[in-house]
């Protein structure tokens, strides 16, 4: 299962296959028909750092959520940016854990709660909202994942993004969104301007455009690359 964040998009072209690292079949259900060659999905991660940098927050709150225990000194690369490929069977497991474990009808409404419940508390306490969530998606997904010794059955660690990201307001002027487009020999598929810069859709395909008409492939490059 793709999963992608609305500030993203693909700079180059590319196969589903790309999304995949290759490896000896060592669990089946990543496998080809042959029993040859397994596929699993590259993590986009992002560093684990220590002190209180927000990334790892949503790690430790991931972790109480489940009431799970977690050796976050262990680890290097987290989830944590899209574009992810997951695994359908480590997300349902974690769907079921949920509901076993706590006696809920539907995991969704149990997050839902801890959610809403974090978020009030939140606001009672600090007068505002932070962004400090009682869980992310990705954070979940890889803390349960870890527990269960089974995220790196599916999961391998790889590069899906070009290098040439928009992460901060400052670096908006200097961006060149055709960096490696055309280039056969590019690392890398995707970009992105982060949407909390502030940034307007014109501002960023105005630039978009203009990358385009460089290249003499009109607006459709990057449609006919999806």
């Amino acid at each position: 299962m793709l999963i992608l964040d609305a500030d993203i998009y693909l700079g180059r072209p590319m196969t589903p296959t790309d999304l995949l690292v290759t490896g000896s079949c060592k669990h089946e259900p990543v496998c080809n028909t042959y029993r040859d060659t397994s596929y699993k999905g590259i993590i986009s991660g992002v560093e684990m750092r220590y002190g209180d940098d927000y990334h790892r927050r949503w790690f430790i709150n991931s972790a109480a959520t489940l009431h799970l225990s977690v050796n976050f000194s262990e680890w290097n690369i987290s989830l944590g940016v899209t574009p992810q490929v997951i695994a359908t069977d480590i997300a349902r497991a974690l769907g079921s854990f949920i509901e076993h474990r706590y006696d809920v009808p539907s995991w969704r409404a149990y997050l839902f709660e801890i959610a809403t419940a974090w978020a009030e508390h939140q606001l009672e306490v600090k007068g505002k909202w932070e962004h400090d969530p009682a869980w992310t998606e990705w954070a979940l997904y890889h803390v349960f994942g870890l527990h269960t010794d089974r995220f790196y059955d599916y999961q391998a660690e790889g590069r899906l993004f070009q290098g040439n990201e928009v992460w901060f307001l400052e670096a908006f002027d200097a961006w060149d969104p055709c960096r490696d487009v055309a280039s056969p020999t590019a690392i890398g598929y995707f970009s992105l301007v982060q949407s909390r810069i502030g940034k307007k859709p014109d501002d960023i395909f105005a630039k978009l455009e203009a990358c385009w008409r460089s290249l003499g492939s009109g607006p459709n490059l990057l449609t006919q690359a999806n």
